[in-house]
């Protein structure tokens, strides 16, 4: 993807992740489904941008993206050795020997053929030492979508990631990380259980929420001019109002327009849209569907821990959804908690009310059973 925004795109937000890339801090951005992840990711990685944010120390910053979806499997080595493999991929946009290159190559094929957690981590410390002492280096790592691991990986390997963090600190470059999560880190994980690393990502919770409306309709402008159609101001005004700011649900109205969509008075949206709220929606875990459904109801319990965290995401902003499209649709397809669940052990089939929820797996329809089987009981 392409970065087109603007250097005011996101300012306020970008100007703290860059805030702790530059000083070798940590933290966490948390942002759900379609609220622009990889455009924002990208937008980062724009020479332009990087000269706005960090000025002299822009040359002197690497930052490496690590896409987790591409890990070959989630556990300790297969962190390792995509972290190695970014690493490698990042370098080939800095001013480095070509001898480094070569040595870092040949440590990322041998992680590949090794196998073993112990070989990645000491080949990953080697060459986090060499970037940043011996090349005057302050790394930046992004783990993105690191949700899994974050949940799975055993509390060493985390404890592991700090003191690769540690490790090169007394240097003057070193290193951070930013993890990129869906979730808050204390929803998917006890903070208990790995203190050092929580406490080291914890400083810093940024959020990736909708856009605000001059960025919303940035967005939307430049959909609708790689589609090659056009809408009055007022309707544009009115898609950002009704997408609440979200930039899948935008990019799914401009999509409708430029086939001959026209906004309609009773509000309804295009079927695009109401995918990307679908999407939206099954993102979320079963007490976060719940307490939208509530709050769409207006029965929101502002006390509630679970709406907190719903609010930090952006998704209940002043008690309300964060989209009139959203809110329809959580309406039509979300239930509420005195609607009755219904699982049908014989047919496999689970209804709520009136609703059938036909996007369960095999797996998460098994444990759904096991719980209900055993309501009003810890599992």
């Amino acid at each position: 993807m392409t970065s087109h925004n603007s250097l005011n795109f996101r300012h306020g937000l970008v100007g703290s992740v860059f805030r702790i890339l530059a000083s070798r801090d940590s933290g966490v951005l948390i942002g759900v489904a379609g609220q622009g992840k990889s455009r924002l990711l990208t937008y980062l990685q724009r020479p332009d941008v990087r000269q706005r944010f960090l000025g002299a120390d822009a040359s002197r910053v690497l930052v490496v993206n690590v896409d987790c979806n591409r890990a070959t499997e989630v556990s300790e080595w297969g962190l390792y050795e995509i972290m190695m493999t970014s690493l490698v991929e990042a370098t080939e946009a800095v001013e480095v020997s070509a001898a480094l290159c070569a040595r870092l190559e040949e440590f990322q094929t041998e992680i590949a053929a090794g196998s073993t957690a112990l070989l990645a981590l000491r080949r990953l410390e080697t060459t986090v030492r060499m970037l940043a002492r011996d090349h005057g280096l302050r790394l930046a790592i992004i783990l993105d979508e690191f949700d899994a691991f974050y949940r799975d990986l055993p509390d060493t390997a985390l404890a592991n990631l700090r003191g690769l963090r540690d490790h090169v600190k007394s240097f003057d470059y070193g290193l951070g990380y930013l993890l990129v999560t869906r979730d808050p880190p204390e929803r998917l994980r006890d903070p208990g259980e790995i203190e050092g690393f929580y406490e080291l990502i914890s400083r810093n919770v940024l959020v990736l929420g909708p856009c605000d409306k001059q960025d919303a309709l940035e967005i939307l402008d430049h959909a609708l001019q790689r589609r090659g159609a056009s809408l009055t101001e007022s309707d544009k005004q009115k898609i950002v109002d009704l997408s609440g700011g979200h930039p899948s649900m935008i990019d799914a109205f401009a999509v409708a327009v430029s086939k001959g969509y026209r906004l309609s008075e009773n509000g309804a949206v295009p079927n695009g849209v109401n995918e990307e709220c679908r999407k939206l929606w099954v993102g979320l875990a079963y007490d976060e569907q719940l307490a939208l459904a509530r709050c769409a109801d207006r029965v929101l319990d502002s006390t509630d821990r679970v709406v907190s965290s719903l609010e930090l995401k952006g998704l209940i902003v002043d008690g309300r959804l964060f989209s009139p499209a959203f809110d329809s649709y959580v309406k039509v397809h979300g239930f509420a908690q005195t609607k009755p669940l219904v699982v049908d052990s014989a047919t496999h089939r689970v209804s709520i009310g009136t609703r059938n929820i036909d996007y369960l797996r095999d797996r998460e329809f098994r444990v759904l059973q096991l719980l209900f089987q055993h309501t009003g009981n810890v599992v």
